[in-house]
């Protein structure tokens, strides 16, 4: 498996996937449910060219689409993190459909987050040319999608609790609706908190933000957050003692 995950961070695998023969203008149809190996996912369905799978435990996950707000909130919140690490240069953003594996005590998953951070701290780096990364992501985000219930237990219950059991030191749900939105930090126990917005504090979605860092939810109903007290510089869970 180890080679085939080689090639998919090249994207050498990517060609080849789909007979060539193949007539243009059929109808693809989603594979989501599929049971298939986790070293056929990554020859062939890592780089589908129609649909962006996931792989969980032996099963394809197609994520869904998203809707126009949607769409917005997450670029709105790439901006936000695009000009804070231009200014801070703490770490690598990737939020090209970048996948990673996280073995958990129970199970395997391959996840493909909407948008991931690898802060300098982390042992391992982020290449230029990485199509996955090998390591762990210190902060993944999603954008929720309300294509159907199941997709948002998948975002707000599975996919938590496999980031916090994997060490994903932060998870932020994106929900342009303002539902379910939320931002998650592990505690000391590898347990997810929230991190509750207040009159002094807010969402660090900024690792190593400083004081008087504000992050607002866009839309005619914005609410803001200003933090009024120094925050000291957050390191990566995975750096190296």
């Amino acid at each position: 498996m180890e080679a085939l995950q080689a090639l998919s961070r090249n994207g050498q695998a990517h060609w080849g996937t789909y007979d060539e023969d193949e007539p243009s203008g059929h109808d693809v149809q989603s594979k989501d449910g599929m049971i298939v190996s986790e070293e056929e996912y990554w020859e062939k369905y890592y780089h589908d060219p129609d649909f962006v799978y996931e792989w969980n435990d032996g099963r394809l996950e197609v994520r869904p689409m998203s809707d126009q707000k949607g769409s917005e909130a997450y670029q709105w919140f790439c901006d936000i993190m695009r000009c804070y690490l231009r200014t801070h240069p703490v770490g690598r953003m990737s939020n090209l459909e970048i996948g990673f594996r996280l073995a958990l005590p129970h199970k395997a998953v391959d996840r493909v987050p909407d948008l991931a951070v690898v802060l300098d701290g982390n042992p391992v780096g982020l290449g230029d040319d990485d199509c996955t990364y090998e390591g762990v992501f210190d902060l993944c985000v999603e954008s929720l999608s309300h294509s159907s219930s199941d997709q948002v237990v998948r975002d707000t219950v599975e996919k938590r609790d496999e980031y916090a059991w994997g060490g994903v030191g932060e998870y932020y749900i994106l929900d342009a609706r303002g539902v379910e939105t939320v931002f998650h930090r592990l505690d000391r126990t590898g347990v997810y908190m929230p991190i509750r917005p207040t009159a002094s504090s807010a969402p660090r979605c900024c690792p190593g933000s400083s004081s008087g860092s504000r992050i607002c939810t866009p839309g005619p109903r914005s609410r803001c957050w200003r933090r009024t007290r120094s925050i000291t510089t957050t390191s990566s869970p995975h750096t190296r003692r």
